[in-house]
């Protein structure tokens, strides 16, 4: 069962300094099973550490986070309050009573560590659901159970999480393209001034795909395609990366292709670029007639002088649409 206290031998324990609070958040898993559906998986837990390492650093920087900030990333949503972090300043305590300190890995930001956690007895059978917040169910303390402790220092728990869930159950939910969010909401202030518009938030909600074995659209917490397919990289998760990268590349329109194009995001992951330079040079007749063209001839042409800018973009623009 996934994120079961009970059923489980890792306590995953993400953390981060890239929101406005750093509290750390747990998800429970079964070393098995992630072993038995991811390579990554598989070989982390065959690398030889045993229950009574203890390899911990803290780290240097967290400049890998720097490209995410106010662009796809679920860390947006963590800055926004949109997610619900678990009580900060109260982390576990070891069965000699000393707390438990959060640290950062030394092999690809993780650390591994045991200790003695207590679990609860005598309560309801533990089925978490995708939108799970990470907070251990309340009651009697009068068990205990060992975990290894696996410290995640590079990645949003709501990513995390959905990559976890996607290894357990094969479903996954990704958000539209904040891209894509900006040109609809454009679009209906532009048809409705007065109207108001969901957040983003809420048209997430309505609008994700969600990608699952039996087609259905199962109740799973959405996540961003762009922090999926960062942390798959990185992990060398082929497959869910794959997902992620076909979701980005068939979310690409006219009106979002520019936008996609010049971000920080396709700037750092070559395959994300060529996709999308294969999208604008298919469609360039369509791309050439859009606002957001003209707004990215604006800029590009904003140094010069009001009476030539005006020119060479009425040339431009006037030559880019007549192409075929």
């Amino acid at each position: 069962m996934f994120d079961d206290v009970d059923s489980s031998d890792l306590c995953f324990i993400i953390r981060h300094n890239t929101v406005l609070e750093d509290c750390p958040r747990k998800i429970y898993a079964h070393s098995k099973i992630l072993a038995s559906r991811c390579p990554y998986y598989r070989t982390l837990f065959e690398s030889g550490f045993s229950e009574s390492e203890d390899h911990c650093a803290e780290p240097e920087s967290f400049n890998d986070h720097q490209w995410e900030e106010q662009t796809d990333s679920d860390y947006d949503l963590a800055d926004a309050g949109q997610t619900s972090p678990s009580p900060c300043g109260t982390p576990e305590l070891a069965e000699d009573g000393e707390m438990e300190d959060f640290r950062a890995g030394v092999r690809d930001s993780f650390a591994y560590s045991s200790f003695t956690m207590t679990v609860l007895k005598d309560r309801s059978p533990a089925q978490p659901s995708p939108a799970s917040d990470g907070k251990e169910p309340k009651g009697e303390m009068i068990v205990s159970k060992k975990y290894r402790n696996i410290y995640i220092m590079d990645s949003s728990y709501r990513t995390y999480r959905a990559l976890l869930y996607y290894l357990y159950t094969g479903c996954i939910a990704f958000a539209p393209l904040r891209s894509v969010y900006n040109a609809a909401k454009d679009a209906a202030i532009s048809a409705a001034p007065e109207g108001q518009f969901p957040s983003r938030a809420d048209y997430n909600s309505e609008n994700a795909l969600v990608i699952s074995p039996g087609g259905g659209r199962e109740n799973v917490q959405w996540v961003s395609a762009k922090s999926m397919y960062r942390l798959c990289d990185k992990l060398d998760v082929a497959e869910v990366k794959d997902v992620a990268a076909r979701f980005i590349r068939n979310a690409l329109t006219p009106e979002i292709v520019i936008a996609e194009l010049s971000s920080q995001f396709s700037s750092l992951f070559p395959e994300i670029l060529e996709d999308q330079e294969e999208y604008l040079t298919n469609h360039w007749a369509e791309v050439c007639q859009t606002k957001s063209f003209e707004s990215y001839m604006a800029d590009v042409f904003g140094s010069f002088s009001e009476k030539h800018h005006q020119v060479m973009l009425k040339r431009l623009m006037a030559t880019s649409r007549q192409s075929k």
